[in-house]
Parts: C-alpha cells; sequence; structure tokens
C-alpha cells in the first residue's frame, strides 16, 4: 500500500499546475475598480496624453525702429514713450518665457492685442517702413527662421498659444467629470488657434506653420477631444474669432 501523504494541507499536488499571478494593472486615479465595473472615473484608464512643443524666440526689441517711425512721421519726441515701450517689451518677454499654466494663456492673449494695437499704429509688416528682423525656432529642425514682419511674430505667438493649450489639457487629471470638462475646453482652444492661424496668416513663414502641418495639428487636438468623451458636435470656442483686446498706451 501507497504510504499516507505528507502534503500539508492547502498546497496543492505536484501534478497540478499552480495558477498564474494576477498581474495588477494601474488604472486612473488609483480608485479600486473590482468587480462589477461600477469604480466611475477613478477607475477608467487614462490615455497616455501627447502635446505639442512650445516655439523659441530670439531677443529683439521695438523701441529703435518705433522711435524713429515716431520722430520722422509725428514730429513727437519718441522718449515720451519710453515708459509705454518697456512694458511692451517686457510683456514679450513674459510671452516668449510663458509659464506653463492658465496665467501663461491669458499672457499670450494679452501679447498679442497689443501687437494688433501696436500693428494700428505703427507700419511693422513686411516691407513695411518700421519692419524689424524678428526671429523664431522652427519646431522640427531646430533652425532660426526670420523675418521682417510683424505678423511673423504674431503667428508664433498663436502658435505657442494652440501648443500650451495642448500642454495643458494633456497635464490636466482627467479623474473626475470636471477634470475631463477642463481637459477637452483645453483640447478645443488648442484647435481654435491652430485653425485661427491657418485661416488668417501666410503658411510660407516656417514649416511648422505650414497648411500641412497646422491641418495635422488640429485634427489631433479635435482627435484629443474626441477621446475624452466630450460633445463632438460642440463648436470651436471663441478663440476663433480672436479679436483680442488692445490695451492703450495712452
Amino acid at each position: 500500500a501507497r504510504p499516507p501523504s505528507r502534503r500539508p494541507a492547502g498546497v496543492p499536488p505536484r501534478w497540478q499546475k499552480p495558477a498564474g499571478r494576477r498581474k495588477e494593472v494601474p488604472v486612473g486615479g488609483g480608485g479600486g475598480g473590482g468587480g462589477g465595473g461600477g469604480g466611475g472615473m477613478e477607475a477608467v484608464p487614462r490615455m497616455p496624453m501627447i502635446w505639442l512643443d512650445l516655439k523659441e524666440a530670439a531677443e529683439f526689441g521695438f523701441q529703435p525702429a518705433v522711435k524713429k517711425f515716431v520722430l520722422k512721421n509725428y514730429g513727437e519726441n519718441p522718449e515720451d514713450y519710453n515708459e509705454e515701450l518697456k512694458k511692451l517689451e517686457q510683456l514679450r518677454q513674459n510671452a516668449v518665457n510663458v509659464p506653463r499654466d492658465f496665467e501663461g494663456c491669458s499672457i499670450l492673449r494679452k501679447y498679442l492685442g497689443q501687437l494688433h494695437y501696436l500693428q494700428s499704429r505703427i507700419p511693422m509688416g513686411a516691407e513695411q517702413e518700421a519692419s524689424v528682423p524678428i526671429t523664431w525656432t522652427e519646431i522640427f529642425s531646430g533652425k532660426a527662421v526670420t523675418h521682417e514682419d510683424i505678423k511673423y511674430e504674431q503667428a508664433c505667438v498663436l502658435y505657442n498659444l494652440g501648443a500650451l493649450h495642448s500642454m495643458l489639457g494633456a497635464m490636466d487629471k482627467r479623474v473626475s467629470e470636471e477634470g475631463m470638462k477642463v481637459s477637452c475646453t483645453h483640447f478645443q482652444c488648442a484647435a481654435g488657434a491652430f485653425t485661427y492661424l491657418r485661416d488668417h496668416f501666410p503658411h510660407s513663414y516656417s514649416v511648422d506653420m505650414s497648411h500641412q502641418i497646422l491641418n495635422l495639428n488640429i485634427n489631433l487636438m479635435l482627435v484629443r477631444q474626441k477621446s475624452q468623451d466630450c460633445n463632438s458636435d460642440a463648436r470651436l470656442p471663441s478663440v476663433l474669432q480672436m479679436e483680442f483686446p488692445a490695451v492703450n498706451f495712452e
């Protein structure tokens, strides 16, 4: 007769394949969504999000060209505008080194408004009297691209506004309904900024602002917005109208 088994209670026999250990799958927010799938927003795995890089700018100043134009055409003392021009150049510094938060979006919008106001008073467009060389870095090649056109400055800042919204949409914690809405709004604003840039500015400034690349960016932002279960029929926000408020120097 076979001797009785000395296998401790609860230990499977050698011929039985041990059950594999379950692999824990992390979910967004760390909420426990065990059996019935009722863990709410916290139990939904969060998709990895991508965002667009911001363009970088070289230094330049408004003062020499603006003062020269004021003296020649208005007959005024250009030194009377020192304080206003210093504020404008400081605003540009803030916009070029914009913080990666919602306040950064406000800074970029304010600077766009000031550029629009400045262009209405001082001719700084391509081949105009007060135009100055403006240099920004092209995203894909890293090369410096220069144009003597204030609209190039506006276009690059508008691109960065879209890129910053894409970054904020990707970084937002999407573990609640409110967080999802905020993320969706950022992606919608990004698509709106790129759409306005595509429809109102030349496409020959640089490759990263070409018609094809901007279309790609727009579609990417809308896909991101829809992936968050937002209302796919929602209209793009008022950024499409882009009537930036001008801050009067006077």
